[in-house]
């Protein structure tokens, strides 16, 4: 939608508000980048991911294992 503004049936429910991303690309004072699958950190909250992927988007976002023992009060 950035790229090309006409109008679609999918996103006739986004209000005018929020069409100011495309205003500030337009500027140049933001940059739009994709973003593919090897590189998404944010996968482990929102899907099941096999352990090695897993285990490397924790690290990615600098998350560690902390191990909690509640009978230590």
């Amino acid at each position: 939608m950035v790229k090309n503004p006409q109008f679609h049936q999918r996103s006739k429910h986004i209000d005018i508000r929020y069409h100011w991303i495309r205003d500030e690309i337009i500027k140049k004072t933001i940059d739009l980048e994709s973003c593919r699958d090897p590189d998404q950190a944010a996968d482990i909250l929102t899907k099941a991911l096999p352990k090695p992927k897993h285990q490397r988007h924790v690290s990615d976002m600098g998350l560690t294992n902390v191990a909690i023992n509640k009978f230590d009060d």
